[in-house]
């Protein structure tokens, strides 16, 4: 039997599904499946790609979806080819700086909602190369409550990050049963959402995401399937 967790209404563990980068996808597909299942998720958005369809996100918030903050441009590290120019590597931590607030404000004045967590675009934490490379986690943890994937300091929750993109359902459900016996928290992160045939590897299977949602939903009362925000609120209160 799992030890309990420290959740609301004695729940063993918690579960958050997040998506990045705001893509038409998560709109057309993945919404439609969370709705229908009352499940509540967390879209880190990037402005230029949440701008052309911004009434569509707005309503996503007034159904109790969160939205975080995911930087303005996405920067990631110039060993990609794709990424080289935005590369992380060239920033400052003065032009990260900005990009994190501008991107909270262009949020805030589009959608009306002002973003509390962040998730680090492709994983990376500095800005920088060589000798001048440096964190940029101070910066984040000043402005946010909550940075996805970060330990809360002194929480007896052990708090798991797990992709959901191409992710089968008996995988996202073992997934799940860790933090169950751990009484802890998994974060999904998935991008895009359709089918197998889709061209890009970064997509979550809608059929996968509809049968997880229904799994749970139906079958684990157990679980509190929450926003990243909710959860992260509730950690710190144990802290107290």
């Amino acid at each position: 039997m799992p030890n309990p967790g420290p959740w609301p209404k004695n729940k063993r563990c918690a579960l958050s599904l997040s998506f990045d980068d705001a893509r038409p996808s998560q709109l057309d597909a993945g919404l439609p499946i969370l709705d229908r299942a009352g499940v509540k998720a967390t879209f880190y958005v990037v402005p230029g790609r949440f701008l052309p369809r911004v009434d569509e996100w707005r309503a996503a918030v007034t159904r109790g979806h969160e939205i975080g903050n995911h930087t303005t441009t996405h920067p990631c590290s110039g060993k990609a080819e794709w990424s080289r120019a935005n590369a992380v590597e060239d920033y400052t931590l003065e032009r990260i700086a900005k990009e994190l607030d501008a991107a909270t404000e262009t949020i805030k004045g589009n959608l009306g909602v002002t973003p509390v967590t962040f998730a680090y675009p492709c994983g990376e934490r500095h800005v920088g190369r060589d000798a001048g490379r440096t964190s940029y986690e101070p910066l984040v943890n000043a402005r946010f409550l909550y940075a996805r994937g970060d330990a809360v300091l002194n929480s007896p929750v052990d708090i798991r990050v797990r992709s959901s993109d191409r992710a089968e359902l008996g995988a996202l459900l073992e997934h799940l049963e860790e933090a169950r016996r751990s009484g802890g928290w998994l974060i999904t992160v998935g991008h895009e959402v359709g089918p197998p045939e889709h061209p890009d590897r970064l997509t979550t299977l809608q059929t996968v995401l509809e049968a997880f949602c229904r799994k749970v939903v139906a079958a684990m009362p157990d679980v509190w399937v929450s926003t990243v925000a909710e959860a992260a609120r509730h950690v710190h209160t144990l802290n107290r």
